[in-house]
């Protein structure tokens, strides 16, 4: 974890932001002062407060404190790995269960990404469950009290993972009593699991009594309550199918080894084991009643049950193969002469022979089980290699000693309670460790809250770009005047996912203006020309981004205009000379696209074949002369327009981004193609949905969210805070750089 020094991850920020707050307030453990700005918060604080003990009483850097706590709790999931075998099988897949449980993947992941909570509860549930299997062992008083505070942890730690432990010991307890029969147990023996559950429950009620209703309220999204969160984790968080599939033979095959190791398929030991494993993979399908999780952290709740039954099936393979190959050697004479009559030389025999003697059935039985361990770390996806663990934390490593050094400075340059706003990982960092609350450019699907949505946005949203309009059909984006990057660029909005896909664009270097002053040919750059003004205006029938540039020549007016439930926005560029003796011959735009070239007379349009989506130009008034620089995937289209010597010229043509299906004759591909384009080239025009249109004005949302300082690690949207005269450049190195907003 300290590979890089700093351990890798974002959520590390996240959890010293919550440490903080815990210092700082003391008595509110809903209530975050520096995540997405402060607010209400529903982190569980059970881990956080351990980290405070740690750092207050050994006084070592945060950091370092989150990084050996949850390496401790990880290293005793390795313990409870081995327990759990061991009580359950033999001793010797125990051993091959710890290891294998020691490299584990998902716990490697768990740790490099910054889940620390659900490392330690991922060690709580098995201890309970362990507590449970051996609960014979001990007074039932004993049981109790230590499985109940257990399970209290949990509950205070992780509420996800305490949604796990209800489940799977829900389903224990129902499944066992059930069939109390087959298993030869009474019908009562399975519940006293459910007695630590609901003491832990109660132990935490006070916290949970508070904590539910903002889960389960229109606050919380697990209900669905933001249609963007939701639309965020269906498309980029579901599990497959086949996967839940998959997961039943690991459970069957419980009961295979049960019969073999115990003389019984049916034992408890086996009901809790395929249960641990078929609880959290059907879950993983829970969109479908309605509850909207991340499901890929299901499968983090199955890593130590398939982990113990990879250990089985190693150390079973191991003696079955074990006890073949030494029956195979047995039938090597003395003399190393093979019973069917093998014909060597004496010496070869001889040595044969020697080679033969250490190859006992103890010894092959260790061989193989060296080898299969080998070739679980090569071959199966859910262990990691030593050198694999440590991609992965390059991998996720956020923090180096220029950023850390940055959020020190910040912490001390900056006035406390300054609003900060940067990008996802960094973010977290920043709200914990520069103790500042800071606005996080998180995508929705990792949000937990209703009110951690628009924060997350807007911050999304000036990091990216200066104005947005988006009528739910086409998103056009604009950088302003002050970069010549994306001046406009065209967004299509997809069905299948909640991102939009960034199709084509015009940048302000590349729209040349031809003139002639005083007979002589000269040319500028629309980014050339000092910005004016640039602003936005909108209404319920349509927004339009206006930019004005001038020089002693030539003045510039853009705009581009997205109309109500239309998938087509207009652009509008007006060239006029300043004075008399310069005369505009040509206006060069460059359209940047993706996808293969359809152009005709009226329109012009790029197809990506890949992504099933058109962007497609519309002309008006005059055409221009059209040339495509390269067909591939992704292209350029120059487009020329002739202004004839004039003083004025306005050129207009609508631009468009939107899906397609493919058509049911491949062979007719093409023409099918062409017939779309064509009959979107005469109802561009077209109202064919009636969403509203929203919009994003940068300085806007610099007032109403009462940003202080922008952060940025994208070095490539350095300029454009850099030239806009709404910031002052404070910080700026290879890494980072710090702007502060005026006034």
């Amino acid at each position: 974890m300290t590979w890089d020094v700093y351990p890798p991850g974002a959520d590390i920020g996240l959890h010293e932001s919550v440490i903080k707050s815990i210092i700082q307030i003391r008595t509110n453990f809903l209530w975050n002062a520096y995540h997405m700005g402060g607010g209400v918060s529903v982190t569980n604080p059970g881990y956080h407060i351990f980290v405070v003990f740690v750092i207050s009483m050994t006084g070592i850097p945060d950091y370092l404190a989150h990084a050996l706590v949850a390496s401790f709790f990880s290293t005793l999931t390795v313990l409870c790995a081995f327990l759990i075998t061991r009580s359950l099988w033999t001793e010797n897949s125990a051993f091959v269960a710890a290891f294998l449980m020691a490299v584990s993947g998902g716990d490697v992941a768990m740790l490099m990404w910054g889940g620390y909570p659900n490392v330690i509860t991922l060690m709580l549930i098995p201890l309970v469950f362990y507590l449970f299997l051996q609960r014979l062992r001990f007074s039932f008083f004993s049981f109790i009290m230590a499985a109940s505070l257990l399970a209290s942890a949990v509950f205070l730690t992780h509420v996800f993972s305490a949604f796990m432990l209800i489940c799977i010991a829900g389903a224990v307890i129902f499944v066992g009593t059930a069939f109390s029969g087959k298993i030869g147990c009474s019908k009562t023996y399975f519940m006293p699991l459910a007695i630590p559950v609901i003491l832990g429950a109660a132990l935490a009620s006070p916290y949970l009594v508070n904590l539910a209703p903002l889960y389960l309220s229109s606050e919380g999204t697990v209900t669905g309550a933001v249609a963007a969160i939701r639309q965020a984790l269906l498309s980029t968080r579901l599990v497959p199918v086949d996967l839940v599939a998959l997961s039943t033979i690991p459970a069957l095959l419980f009961f295979a080894f049960s019969r073999v190791y115990k003389g019984k398929a049916f034992t408890p030991s086996s009901v809790l084991l395929a249960l641990w494993i078929l609880i959290p993979t059907v879950l993983t399908q829970s969109y479908m009643v309605g509850l909207y999780l991340d499901y890929n952290r299901f499968l983090y709740f199955i890593v130590l049950p398939v982990t113990v039954f990879v250990a089985l099936l190693i150390d079973h393979g191991a003696r079955f193969f074990s006890r073949v190959i030494t029956r195979l050697l047995e039938k090597v004479d003395a003399s190393g002469k093979f019973v069917w009559e093998i014909k060597t030389h004496r010496t070869a025999r001889r040595f044969l022979s020697m080679a033969m003697k250490p190859l006992t059935q103890k010894n092959v039985y260790v061989l193989l089980i060296f080898a299969f361990l080998v070739y679980s770390l090569v071959c199966l996806p859910i262990f990691m290699a030593p050198n694999v663990g440590i991609q992965a934390a390059k991998f996720y490593q956020v923090i180096t000693p220029v950023k850390y050094e940055t959020l020190q400075w910040i912490r001390e340059s900056t006035p406390a309670g300054s609003v900060c706003v940067t990008d996802a990982l960094y973010g977290w960092w920043l709200s914990g460790f520069a103790q500042r609350p800071t606005l996080s450019a998180v995508d929705p699907q990792y949000l937990i809250l209703a009110r951690e949505y628009a924060p997350a946005t807007m911050a999304k949203n000036l990091l990216d770009t200066d104005y947005l309009i988006d009528n739910g059909l086409i998103q056009v984006r604009h950088d302003g005047g002050y970069v010549g990057r994306h001046n406009p660029i065209f967004l299509a909005k997809l069905n299948s996912t909640p991102f939009p896909y960034p199709f084509f664009h015009l940048n302000s270097s590349e729209t040349t203006i031809l003139f002639r002053k005083n007979g002589h040919v000269e040319e500028t750059d629309l980014i050339q020309l000092p910005l004016e003004n640039m602003w936005l205006a909108n209404d319920s029938d349509h927004a339009t981004i206006y930019l004005v540039a001038r020089n002693n020549l030539l003045k510039v007016t853009q705009t581009t205009t997205v109309y109500k439930g239309c998938q087509f926005a207009q652009v509008n560029i007006t060239v006029e000379s300043e004075v008399e003796n310069v005369q505009i011959d040509w206006l060069r735009l460059v359209l940047h696209a993706k996808g293969i070239p359809f152009i005709n007379n009226e329109t012009a349009a790029m197809v990506d074949m890949n992504m099933q989506v058109i962007g497609q130009i519309v002309f008006l008034n005059e055409k221009p002369a059209v040339k495509v620089y390269t067909s591939e995937n992704p292209s350029s289209m120059e487009l020329l327009y002739n202004v004839k010597g004039e003083r004025l010229d306005t050129v207009t043509f609508f631009a468009g981004v939107y899906s397609y299906e493919h058509a049911a004759d491949t062979e007719k591909q093409n023409e099918y193609l062409q017939e779309l384009i064509r009959k979107s080239a005469e109802h561009y025009a077209t109202e064919i949905a009636d969403l509203p249109i929203e919009v994003f004005d940068y300085k806007t949302a610099l007032k109403e969210w009462r940003v202080a300082y922008v952060i940025v690690r994208d070095a490539e949207s350095f300029p454009r805070f850099m030239r806009d005269p709404a910031f002052d450049t404070l910080l700026i190195n290879n890494e980072v750089a710090v702007f502060k907003v005026k006034n």
